[in-house]
Parts: structure tokens; sequence; C-alpha cells
């Protein structure tokens, strides 16, 4: 089969199925796993697929993906909002279909969200609005909302109902960030409140992944969470310490700082 024939299947199977995996598609056209992962690669630079982890997804899908609509709600005026919106699809390559994920406060963890309306069959546990705001028409992903007393500093829910329900909740992957990363005084936040909801989703979480773009290394805030060791995966930005890179690596801890993650 020629490759223009075998992209045009390819396109044919997408428009009908709106998203595909690599192994699926192997399968159906008789050819290797690489061999599909070079069309998919020609097909997104023609801006007719989106690449997820292991497959695509239609592109008209992901531009039809709702958007915040909160007030005052404003991406462009964050300094880093480059770095974040890497740090979102870096997050949403470590998520698969059918987990169930929590995500918390904060403009990097609604850059995770933003990135994971490709997947299938979602469960998104959050006390974050603007992840609330985002998701609440998407139809292929299930948001358990917890309650609780509006942090409007955070934008995020907090408080003794908040943790109560959280308590009940078990998640496969819990997405947080925080105030400051310090080798000496480890995780920091200024918040109390949202150290207890981190605290809470810890205990029932089968895997912990600090999101936090690199200007929050080398900075302390109010109080400590806990020491560099508290979260499984780190997902940040090349540009931290080397310092930091090496702890990370000396205890084991997993640290993301690119898209380019094999399926």
């Amino acid at each position: 089969m020629y490759a223009a024939e075998r992209l045009a299947k390819i396109k044919r199977i997408i428009r009908e199925k709106k998203r595909i995996d690599v192994a699926t598609l192997s399968k159906l056209l008789a050819v290797s796993e690489v061999t599909i992962r070079r069309d998919l690669l020609k097909l997104e630079e023609e801006g007719y697929i989106v690449k997820t982890y292991g497959g695509a997804v239609l592109q008209e899908l992901v531009d039809e993906s709702p958007k915040s609509e909160m007030p005052g709600f404003n991406l462009d005026d964050d300094p880093y909002l480059a770095e974040k919106e890497q740090i979102g699809k870096i997050a949403a390559n470590l998520v698969q279909d059918y987990q169930i994920i929590f995500l918390g406060p904060g403009t990097t963890c609604y850059q995770i969200a933003a990135n994971l309306v490709q997947k299938r069959n979602l469960t998104i546990v959050t006390n974050n609005l603007y992840v609330i705001s985002l998701l609440q028409k998407s139809p292929t992903i299930k948001v358990i909302a917890v309650g609780g007393e509006v942090n409007y500093g955070r934008n995020c829910l907090v408080g003794p109902i908040a943790q109560d329900c959280l308590k009940h909740l078990h998640t496969n992957i819990s997405f947080v960030t925080v105030d400051g990363i310090n080798l000496d005084r480890g995780y920091t936040l200024n918040d109390f409140a949202v150290i207890d909801i981190i605290k809470t989703i810890k205990f029932n979480s089968d895997e912990m992944v600090l999101v936090a773009d690199y200007s929050k290394f080398d900075k302390i805030a109010l109080t400590s969470i806990g020491d560099l060791k508290y979260f499984n995966k780190v997902i940040t930005n090349s540009r931290i310490p080397a310092e930091y890179k090496n702890y990370f690596f000396e205890n084991c801890i997993g640290v993301y700082t690119t898209i380019e993650i094999e399926s």
C-alpha cells in the first residue's frame, strides 16, 4: 500500500471514529506501529488530527472543546503561560483512558484539563473552579466537583466539606501545584486550606504528581507540606536548577520536562 493511500484510509477511519489508538490502526492497515506513528505525525502537521498518548483524535473535536467563561479569567496575563501549557501537555500524556484523576487549584492544573478533553471516559475529581467551568460541557469526561467553601484568591473549593468529600474518593493520579520549592524546606505553600486538601487527597491516591513551572524553584512560601520526596513524579520545565535535577535522580523521583513520551 502506498503512503498516500494509507494516509487517506487513516483520515477516513479517524473521521468515522473521531479518535483511535496506534495499535488498532496498525492492525487495520497491516503495517507497523512505527509506520502509523510516522503517518500520524504527518497528519498532525497538516492540522487534521492531534496526537495523543498512544493514538490520535480528530482536530475538530479538540477545536470544539469548551473554553473557560469565568469572569476575570485571562490566561494572557500570565508571564509563565507557555511553560504551563507545556506542562499541561506533558501531564495529559501520563493519563490513560478510563482513569480517575484529581486536579488541584491553579492555572497549571487548568492547562492539564484543557489537554484531557482528548481522552476517553475519564473521571476528573477537582476543587478547581477554572477546571469545572472548562469541562462542564465536555461530553467525554465525567466531572466530580468537590464541595466546600470558595477560596477566592485561588478560585477553588476548600474547607471541611471539601476534605470530607475527598476522603471518600479514590484517584489513580493526583496533580497539584505549590508556591515554592526549596532543597532544604521542601514543598511550601502560602495557604493552609490548600495544604489540607493536598494532604487529604494524597491518602487515597495511587500516584501524586507535582506540576510546577521553573519559577517556583528556589522559593520558600509560608509553610511546608513535605520534603522533596513528597511527590512520586515532578512535571516542570527544563530550566530548573541542576541541583534539583540531581536530587530527583538520586531519590528515584521521575522528572518530566518534554512532551516526547513514548507510548
